[in-house]
C-alpha cells in the first residue's frame, strides 16, 4: 500500500505476466480516497470524481521505438529532452470487444433519456447553445456506440472512440456519462462520491492494465506513472488538480521471461513528476485524425498538466 495526499493506492493482484509467447505484467491497481484530506482541498460539500491517468515508456534495446501497443501511442510520446518517450497511456481508437461493451452498455440508458430530453430544453430557452452542444456530443457518441456493435466497427481503426485520457474511460466529451462501474475485465473504472463521501467497500476508482510485449521483441520493459485526478466544485465552476501518483512496471533480461516487477512506490505524494507533465503537455496540444470524415481533426480532451 503507498499513502498519498488523496488517499491510497493498492494492488489486487500485481504479477509477472509470462505465457503464450508474452513478458509482462498484470496489473490491478485500486485508489481509495482519504476524506479529511480531499475536504482540506474542497471545503464545499460538491460532488467529488476521481480518475487514474497514466503516463507510459517502454525501455528497449538497439533500434527502434519499442512495442507500445496502443493507437498512436508513438504520436502522444515526448520526442525529445529528458522526458523523451513518455507518452499518455489511453485507447484513442478501442477495439469492439468486451470491456468496450461493457461501458456502452452501462452508458446506453443514460445516453438515450438525455437525448430524448434535450430537444424540448433547447426549445423552451437555450441562449449560450450549451444545451445544443450537449446534443451533438451524445448523439455522437450514441453513434459510435451503435457503430462499434457491428461486425465492421468491432476493428481498431474503424472509429476514434475515445478523446478522453482519463483512464477506463471510452467517450468523445466531458458530456458524456462516466463510466463508474466496479466490473472485472474492463480496463477499470472512475469514482463518483457526492457529499457526505461515504466511502464503503465499492468507493473505489480503479486500473485494470496487462502491459506486455512479445518475448523475441526488443522491448525489456515498460515503466509507468499513474496520478489520481480529483475533480470537484459547482457545476459551470469545476476545479481539477492531482493528489499524487505512484510508479510500477515491469523489465527483463534481453530474450527471456525473467520478469521483474518495478514495487509500486510514491512519485509524487501532492502531485505528477516532470515526465507525466511533458506527456500531458504533448498530449494536450493534439488532435486526432478522424477516420470517418477524413481529413477532419478532432481536438483532444484537456487535463491539467501538473
Amino acid at each position: 500500500m503507498v499513502e498519498i495526499l488523496g488517499g491510497t493506492m493498492t494492488t489486487d493482484p500485481y504479477v509477472p505476466d509470462t505465457g503464450a509467447g508474452v513478458v509482462g505484467a498484470k496489473m490491478a491497481l485500486i485508489f481509495k480516497p482519504h476524506v479529511a484530506r480531499c475536504k482540506a482541498i474542497d471545503p464545499n460539500g460538491t460532488e467529488w470524481h476521481f480518475h487514474l491517468v497514466q503516463v507510459v515508456r517502454d525501455t528497449v534495446v538497439g533500434p527502434g521505438l519499442g512495442a507500445q501497443g496502443n493507437v498512436g501511442f508513438r504520436d502522444r510520446s515526448v520526442a525529445n529532452g529528458p522526458s523523451a518517450g513518455w507518452g499518455l497511456d489511453m485507447e484513442w481508437q478501442a477495439q469492439g470487444d468486451a470491456s468496450y461493451r461493457t461501458i456502452v452498455e452501462a452508458r446506453a440508458g443514460a445516453l438515450r433519456n438525455r437525448i430524448a430530453a434535450l430537444p424540448a430544453l433547447i426549445q423552451a430557452g437555450d441562449p449560450s447553445g450549451a444545451l445544443a452542444a450537449e446534443l451533438a456530443d451524445c448523439q455522437a457518441q450514441q453513434a459510435l456506440d451503435t457503430l462499434k456493435a457491428t461486425p465492421a466497427g468491432r476493428a481498431k481503426a474503424a472509429a476514434v472512440t475515445s478523446l478522453d485520457p482519463r483512464y477506463a474511460q471510452q467517450r468523445i466529451s466531458e458530456l458524456i456519462p462516466l463510466f463508474t462501474t466496479k466490473v472485472e475485465n474492463t480496463g477499470g473504472n472512475a469514482l463518483i462520491l457526492p457529499a457526505p463521501y461515504t466511502v464503503g467497500i465499492n468507493a473505489r476508482a480503479t486500473l485494470r492494465d496487462n502491459p506486455s510485449s512479445p518475448v523475441a521483441a526488443n522491448v525489456l520493459g515498460m515503466d509507468f506513472e499513474t496520478a489520481v485526478l480529483f475533480e470537484y466544485g459547482q457545476p459551470g465552476a469545476r476545479h481539477s488538480r492531482y493528489v499524487g501518483s505512484v510508479r510500477w512496471g515491469w523489465s527483463r533480461t534481453a530474450g527471456k521471461s525473467d520478469v521483474q516487477l518495478v514495487p509500486l512506490a510514491e512519485v509524487s505524494n501532492a502531485g505528477v513528476s516532470a515526465d507525466f507533465t511533458a506527456a500531458v503537455t504533448l498530449w494536450n496540444g493534439l488532435t486526432v485524425p478522424d477516420p470517418r470524415n477524413a481529413p477532419a481533426q478532432l481536438p483532444v480532451m484537456v487535463i491539467p498538466t501538473q
